[in-house]
């Protein structure tokens, strides 16, 4: 999407709510925050959205101040046993370990030990 204007240097970004799985179109206004790193300014509902037509709910609509909100990572944490302090680590190296991880638990106990409750897409 274009940017605002000249004035502006925020541009527009659609994206997808993250809340409670239904996938609600968001269109997000992205530009430099107080600290001078990206951040979202404002969200709004993606009026082209199958899923929403433009409404959000107020979790939704609230999307860029939960954002900024204090006391949110900046990066990624892992520990390297149980009961260890968090470490900083490159996000795709978290994920990569939180995979193995994972992998090691259904090989050793079966398909059955893992479950989640994040909502599928």
């Amino acid at each position: 999407m274009a940017a605002h204007g000249p004035q502006s240097s925020s541009t527009q970004v659609r994206s997808v709510c993250s809340y409670c799985g239904v996938g609600c179109g968001m269109v997000l206004d992205i530009g430099m925050g107080p600290d001078g790193r990206r951040t979202v300014l404002k969200a709004s509902g993606d009026k082209a959205h199958p899923a929403n037509f433009g409404r959000l709910c107020a979790k939704g609509a609230t999307t860029a101040a939960m954002l900024a909100a204090p006391g949110r990572l900046g990066t990624a944490l892992v520990r390297d046993d149980r009961g260890a302090e968090p470490v900083p680590a490159p996000v795709d190296a978290a994920i990569a370990e939180t995979a193995r991880r994972l992998r090691a638990i259904i090989d050793e106990h079966g398909p059955d030990a893992f479950a989640s409750t994040s909502p599928g897409r």
